[in-house]
């Protein structure tokens, strides 16, 4: 199914924009990996030292959340990015499965949108990362 999805958010040259790689990277994780996975941290870990755009836009994102006005942006990104990489937070991990379960619901509004057939595998794995970020609140 997420490969029947990657080929709809391929451009029509064959050639994947910056937006739909990180769409499909989520899409992969939250389709191959349960939100209460005690590794999870590990392996949010392991995916965004593949996909570095994603580590940066979930660094972003963090930043926004929680600005810290002493530090310059560029300081307060590398000091993230290391705690990110030198360990497991829980207040990270639950920001990570945040972040991608929004990511996974612009997918699925997009899909929608469109009328594609992969919709329902899109919402149950949507509906699955909701629950294993509001049993954990």
């Amino acid at each position: 199914v997420i490969e029947d999805i990657a080929k709809k958010l391929l451009n029509g040259n064959g050639t994947v924009s910056r937006d739909a790689q990180l769409t499909i990277a989520i899409a992969k994780f939250c389709m191959r990996t349960d939100p209460k996975d005690p590794l999870l941290g590990k392996k949010a870990v392991q995916l965004m030292s593949v996909h570095a755009d994603l580590a940066h836009e979930f660094c972003l994102y963090q930043i926004a959340l929680s600005p810290n006005h002493k530090l310059s942006m560029a300081d307060q990104h590398s000091r993230f990015m290391k705690d990110i990489f030198d360990g497991e937070c829980v207040d990270i991990v639950r920001g990570f499965k945040t972040f991608v379960l929004n990511n996974l619901s612009e997918l699925v509004r997009f899909s929608k949108s469109v009328a594609w057939s992969e919709t329902e595998h899109l919402i149950k794995c949507q509906d699955v990362w909701f629950s294993g970020i509001t049993a954990c609140s």
